[in-house]
């Protein structure tokens, strides 16, 4: 039984409120029914209600990121392009790669020559090399040549010995300031007499994947 004036809970069978002297009044009930106590209050279920919220504001963040990816696109899911009074999105057109360009430099060959020295045939080739670096750079540490013929790559000549008068030895491991461009030699030992060369040329010390690749003419 509770106490109608301060509200703590008595027994059943109690005259006067044990906590503060009042007097308890029993309501009245029909036979057989239940002593009235007070019910207690209903505890909400936040933890559902917290649940439900989550799941709704996961599902409207999806809808917003599809939303979101579909935008710019018709129906066929093609790229729109900007009309009259209305703003889209566009990529530019990719720019042509400069003839020549590699890394920080730009190489393209100038012209090549066999020559015949101690029985052995011998393809002299002139490089225009320019240097687009911040820094003075020698055309023979910047940039990796590579000569295959047939598949196979060419031996380098390291000396200019009995070709004096077609390599100019001394121009690749010179260094040019920024913007200047310089002729230079290097010269190889041909696998034949007659087969074309593929020049491969890249950027030395680059991760970058650029490569130039030059086909060279070889007359019998």
């Amino acid at each position: 039984m509770l106490c109608q004036k301060c509200g703590k809970q008595n027994p059943n069978d109690a005259r006067i409120c044990a906590y503060c002297g009042a007097p308890l009044i029993s309501p009245q009930r029909a036979p057989g029914q239940p002593q009235y106590t007070q019910p207690l209050p209903k505890k909400k279920n936040r933890g559902c209600l917290i649940a439900v919220l989550s799941v709704v504001a996961f599902l409207f963040l999806i809808i917003i990121i599809l939303l979101a990816g579909s935008g710019g696109k018709d129906k066929d899911g093609e790229t729109k392009t900007a009309q009259p009074g209305e703003s889209a999105a566009v990529n530019a057109a990719k720019p042509e790669r400069e003839e020549g360009k590699l890394g920080d430099f730009n190489v393209t060959i100038k012209d090549s020559v066999v020559v015949e020295n101690d029985g052995k045939n011998i393809l002299i080739v002139t490089y225009s090399f320019t240097n687009n670096s911040d820094d003075s750079k020698a055309f023979m540490y910047a940039i990796e040549d590579k000569l295959f013929q047939n598949g196979v790559e060419l031996g380098t000549v390291y000396t200019s010995w009995g070709i004096e008068e077609h390599y100019n030895f001394d121009n690749k491991s010179k260094e040019i300031r920024p913007g200047v461009t310089l002729d230079v030699q290097e010269a190889y030992e041909l696998n034949d007499p007659a087969s074309e060369v593929e020049a491969e040329l890249s950027e030395s010390f680059s991760f970058a994947d650029d490569k130039l690749i030059y086909k060279i003419k070889i007359s019998e």
